[in-house]
Formats: structure tokens, C-alpha cells, sequence
């Protein structure tokens, strides 16, 4: 989709792509410094597969300052990208049988994702009516004993739906009454506030969910590092 997006627009074509999220402003000066830096002092060779030391400390230090999640660093796991991420949990987790909930419109790579690993996607409706987001009673009515996880991207792409605390924390009392439903959250726009409003995130509002949750955060929109 974002490469016929381009084509369209080098074509002349007025374009509005709902696909990739592309930041509109450029990638920081100090960030650019410290890339540089590390190519100067070598840093160019295998690391951990988890991530180093300082960079998941770093993390852990993000998570807890900007979204309110104590993460020891130990639970932190490092990717290229959250996209990555995603499609590794849900490929350790997801077999052939299993049903994962993703609100819809959706991001266009999380149902590829599920399917790839056999599973099946239910798609859960939103409307312009409701700013695009889910009621807990409409989560819950396509709960079944089948279902594995629920995507839950906050704010969301390509909608900007925004789930506040009290909303999260109804959602949260739905997950309660089923076990088994692990919860995906996709926080990665959350740096990106238009509001003032402080955000969000369902390992907060409801902690004693945290270890069924799977927080997904960054740098590629926050600092314009998508390349």
C-alpha cells in the first residue's frame, strides 16, 4: 500500500495514505550526534539478542517516566522496531485454531500478522460516532474460549483513536472475567499528544492485568527514526 501510495503521488496524485506512519518532522539534531558517535567508537557489532544492558536500562527508564510502567529491565526486550515485536509474540503464542481480536480500521500489518501464524482474525467494528473506539460490552460479546489475544493500539493507527483511563479500566473489568485473553498494547504513538491529556496504557490503569500484557513502545515516530 505505501509503495503504490508513492507511485500515485509521483504521479501527481493528491494522496492520503492510511498505512504507514510516517512523522512529518525531522529526526533530532541529538539523535543524529549520538548516531554518529557510535559509528566513530565502533559500536557496529552483534549485541545481545535481547538488546544490551544500557539500552534496555534505558528503556525500562522510558517506560516508567513516559507511560507510568515499572519495567525492570530484565522484562524489556529490544527489536528492530515495534513491528517486530508484535509479529514475535504473537508467532510464540498463536496457533492454528486460536482467534485474536483487532478493532477495525486497523493498522494494516497486525491481521497479516495473525493469519501468517494460523490464526484467525475477528475483526472488532468501530465507528466515527464513538471517535472509533470499542465499548467493553462489544469486546466482550466476541470473547469465546478460542479467543488468544486482543490487539489494543492506543492511540491508534490510522484512526488517532485515543482509549482514556476510565475506558481502559472497562476493558480491563471484561478481561477479568476471561483468563485467557493476553492484551497486545501498542503504545508506540503515545509520545505524539495533541491534547495536553496525559495518556493512558491498560498495565497502569488495571496492574493487576500487567503480566497478561504486552507493552510495545519506541523511538521511530517519537524521534522520526523509521528509516
Amino acid at each position: 500500500m505505501t509503495d503504490r501510495a508513492s507511485e500515485l503521488r509521483a504521479q501527481g496524485r493528491d494522496i492520503i495514505s492510511l498505512s504507514v506512519g510516517e512523522p512529518d518532522f525531522p529526526t533530532p539534531p541529538h539523535v543524529i550526534a549520538a548516531a554518529k558517535a557510535a559509528l566513530d567508537a565502533g559500536d557496529t557489532r552483534y549485541t545481545p539478542v535481547v538488546g544490551t544492558k544500557a539500552l534496555r536500562e534505558a528503556a525500562a527508564l522510558h517506560f516508567q517516566r513516559d507511560l507510568g510502567i515499572a519495567a525492570d529491565p530484565s522484562n524489556v526486550i529490544v527489536t528492530a522496531g515495534g513491528k517486530q515485536a508484535i509479529f514475535e509474540a504473537i508467532a510464540a503464542t498463536v496457533s492454528p485454531g486460536d482467534e485474536v481480536i483487532v478493532p477495525s480500521p486497523w493498522w494494516v500489518s497486525y491481521p497479516q500478522m495473525v493469519r501468517f501464524c494460523g490464526g484467525t482474525v475477528v475483526p472488532l467494528r468501530t465507528h466515527a460516532k464513538d471517535n472509533f473506539r470499542f465499548s467493553p460490552g462489544a469486546l466482550e460479546a466476541l470473547i469465546t474460549p478460542a479467543t488468544n489475544w486482543l490487539m489494543l493500539n492506543s492511540p491508534g493507527n490510522p484512526t488517532g483513536a485515543v482509549y482514556p483511563a476510565d475506558m481502559l479500566r472497562g476493558i480491563g473489568e471484561v478481561l477479568r472475567r476471561h483468563p485467557q485473553v493476553l492484551v497486545l498494547s501498542d503504545d508506540i504513538y503515545a509520545p505524539l499528544s495533541y491534547t495536553g491529556q496525559p495518556h493512558a496504557t491498560l498495565a497502569v490503569e488495571c496492574p493487576d492485568l500487567a503480566d497478561r500484557v504486552l507493552t510495545v513502545s519506541g523511538v521511530s515516530k517519537s524521534h522520526a527514526m523509521t528509516g
